[in-house]
């Protein structure tokens, strides 16, 4: 029997730790909804149990010394801000959201390639949570007191706010096993864009990944997020070039395509008032408000120079609201902060910039500018996914896709 090399079971275990982290953390609100407790030690186990493997793969592998000098620094740098913060339970809740991409980014990292065919099963243990979410969002527009008897019934007032938990409508946002319709729609966007570049490699699709697309495409409308349909808008943009040119047409796809848009002009039409409440355009120049709330932050950022220029230190984005990952970096951080932490996320983030990114990359810049989804797992850690899949279907690493695919 051939034996193991330590280095190798250390990267098998990493990679399977990570895949788990990737099914798990969708549901951890909901854990945390019910027991802080248990929640806390669940996230506390994956978020110790993966910085240790990748700190014994950086020694068994020797990572190159930019990446380790990069990573290091990063970590002893959201320490000393978790200090600036009052290193209190919203500093450590910070710090764990941000270090939590860099973790899982390294423990998928496999030299210039960066990854292999563990990325394809952890965008696979994504998309089947995402799609255990759909269908949750399904059922709580048909039935909503199936998903509000499985939230903590302390947590209602909250949740309240966000639903009107009443079958058919409109205000009924979906938010399935998570506690924010518009996180899971983000969520569930970024797994429909892993499932479609999946597919894409393939000579040809089945029922079953139109069902799949269909099936995350209709979550993402059942949550009332105006943000997930512009994700999905700016995504086809960006892909309507590569999708064009591997399209092989025949008068009968010309038809049916034809068809199909035709028949979605006249149901816009027909359905034009409907359609203009859900995207609630009354508040749509507004932000909803969001606007007004980061004018206020902004103005507030140069009260002090120290703390314009080196930040407040860590915290979780719950004692002061905010709508832009942006400024809530830029609160953290200061101008000096926010400088060094993008210089050496930068350094980091090195093999997965790049043309072939550009989509998750655009992607993820427009959500960060309207919400605070840079400290939260349930999205940050799945765009990094996203990069590293990217990275691994790139046409110049063709000698992987197999693996991934």
């Amino acid at each position: 029997m051939k034996a193991v090399e330590p280095r190798s079971q250390f990267s098998r275990m990493g990679g399977a730790a990570a895949c788990f982290a990737a099914g798990a953390y969708p549901f951890l609100p909901l854990i945390k909804e019910w027991s802080l407790t248990i929640g806390t030690i669940v996230e506390l186990a994956l978020l110790i149990g993966l910085t240790g493997f990748v700190f014994v793969r950086m020694i068994l592998e020797r990572f190159p010394v930019a990446l380790i000098a990069s990573f290091l620094l990063l970590m002893l740098f959201l320490t000393a801000y978790c200090f600036l913060g009052g290193f209190g339970a919203e500093a450590l809740s910070g710090f764990r959201a941000l270090a939590l991409p860099l973790i899982v980014y390294l423990a998928f990292y496999k030299g210039e390639v960066v990854s292999d065919k563990r990325v394809g099963l952890a965008a696979r243990v994504t998309i089947a949570a995402a799609l255990i979410m759909s269908v949750g969002c399904i059922v709580q527009f048909v039935y909503p007191e199936a998903i509000k008897q499985i939230h903590n019934p302390e947590n209602w007032i909250v949740l309240r706010s966000k639903t009107d938990w009443i079958p058919f409508s409109q205000y009924n946002r979906a938010m399935s096993f998570m506690n924010d319709p518009n996180v899971l729609s983000v969520f569930l966007c970024i797994a429909l864009f892993m499932h479609l570049e999946l597919i894409s490699l393939k000579d040809g699709t089945s029922k079953k990944d139109h069902a799949i697309s269909g099936l995350l495409f209709l979550g993402v409308v059942l949550t009332g997020s105006r943000t997930g349909v512009v994700l999905i808008g700016a995504y086809l943009i960006l892909k309507l070039p590569t999708l064009l040119s591997k399209a092989a047409f025949s008068p009968k796809k010309v038809i049916v395509v034809s068809a199909f848009l035709l028949l979605g002009m006249i149901a816009l039409a027909v359905l034009f008032d409907e359609v203009i409440s859900y995207l609630r355009i009354d508040t749509l120049l507004t932000g909803n408000g969001r606007f007004t709330r980061n004018s206020y932050i902004f103005e507030a950022l140069g009260e002090k120079d120290s703390m314009f220029l080196f930040g407040h230190g860590l915290f979780d984005g719950r004692s002061i609201t905010f709508e832009n990952s942006y400024l809530l970096l830029f609160y953290m951080f200061g101008l000096v902060g926010l400088v060094m932490y993008g210089a050496l996320l930068l350094v980091l983030f090195r093999p997965l910039l790049g043309g072939f990114n550009a989509a998750p990359l655009l992607c993820c810049a427009a959500a960060f500018f309207v919400g605070d989804y840079v400290v939260i797992p349930q999205v940050s850690l799945y765009i990094v996914l996203w990069l590293l899949l990217g990275r691994s279907l790139n046409s110049s690493f063709s000698q992987i896709r197999g693996n991934v695919i």
